[in-house]
């Protein structure tokens, strides 16, 4: 898949490999309607994510702003946030 990516010109630079974790997984069943009836996941891989260790790989002079997704860990968004403000990134 990260073949696949790069050959499409998708950036994975940012993509670590943790081999001691497995991925993470989410099912989630809707109704006819479309609405969810049930989900379940296994998200734990997302607690390992460490914001130093993307720090030293984020080029600010290339940035207008920075997204982040709500789903890491508290303690990573903490960080992600604290660097824009460092930085004077538009979060």
């Amino acid at each position: 898949a990260l073949a696949h990516a790069l050959d499409h010109g998708i950036d994975i630079s940012f993509i670590d490999k943790m081999t001691n974790h497995k991925t993470s997984t989410y099912f989630a069943f809707n109704e006819p309607n479309g609405y969810m009836f049930i989900a379940f996941n296994d998200m734990g891989i997302v607690d390992e994510l460490c914001f130093e260790n993307y720090r030293a790989r984020l080029d600010v002079e290339k940035m207008d702003a920075l997204v982040i997704d709500g789903n890491l860990p508290k303690t990573f968004i903490k960080s992600y946030c604290e660097f824009a403000l460092e930085k004077k990134i538009t979060l």
